[in-house]
């Protein structure tokens, strides 16, 4: 693992996943990062919680699944939602409040392209004034 960025391995370092070469180097740099040492010992953290998780393992009632089976025949699935319905939900544009947040949201984008359009002008043309000076 040849990195640029001395501070990258510390997730693998903490897994035990670097070769005996690159966890010789990262333990250099770890000495002298305390950056990185707080991340060793918080990658060692969660890995063991995940550890402790993984080990309790709780087994569901053998009638459940037998349960969902048996009911899942009673309901019915639902049909796709159309395209204008779920545009509707993320876009409130039924409601008087809702178009006039969407217009409203649309006239400060227009602004802030117009602005941004403007200052990009403003600058090529100090910087076509300090060409020429």
């Amino acid at each position: 693992m040849s990195l640029t960025n001395p501070h990258t391995p510390a997730g693998a370092y903490a897994l035990h996943a670097l070769d005996p070469d690159e966890r010789a180097r990262f333990e250099e740099h770890l000495a002298l990062c305390t950056d990185c040492s707080q991340e060793v010992a918080e990658f060692d953290a969660t890995a063991a919680r995940l550890a402790r998780a993984a080990d309790i393992v709780v087994s569901p009632p053998p009638a459940l699944k037998q349960s969902v089976l048996r009911d899942i025949t009673g309901v019915r699935q639902q049909p796709p939602r159309s395209v204008r319905a779920a545009l509707g939900a993320v876009l409130p544009g039924s409601s008087r409040a809702g178009r006039f947040l969407l217009a409203a949201c649309l006239a400060a984008t227009t602004a802030l392209g117009g602005v941004a359009t403007w200052q990009s002008q403003e600058a090529q043309r100090a910087h076509e004034q300090a060409a020429r000076a």
